[in-house]
């Protein structure tokens, strides 16, 4: 699950929530993010349900078998977002 901790680390740099936000908001204990950013945790399938309906991806994208976001374009319109509103700051 190394490729779930590294999308899981980029995922949160782009929103910009750290541990406690990320569990407060998607409905995931605290200790089970750790788990899996420290890559000792393997997640049940509901735990990667709540975190890819939480960043707007697949959960396919998040276990590492795609190699896109989402099926969509939802990611890259929440990217462009995004820059458009650093750009305005």
């Amino acid at each position: 699950m190394e490729i779930l901790a590294q999308r899981l680390k980029t995922l949160m740099e782009e929103y910009g929530v750290n541990e406690k936000k990320l569990s407060d908001e998607a409905d995931v204990h605290r200790h089970l993010i750790r788990g899996l950013l420290d890559n000792a945790y393997t997640p049940s399938m509901r735990v990667v349900m709540k975190l890819a309906l939480y960043f707007s991806c697949t959960t396919e994208y998040l276990l590492g078998l795609s190699k896109i976001e989402d099926e969509y374009g939802v990611a890259a319109k929440r990217k462009s977002k995004k820059q458009k509103q650093k750009s305005v700051n």
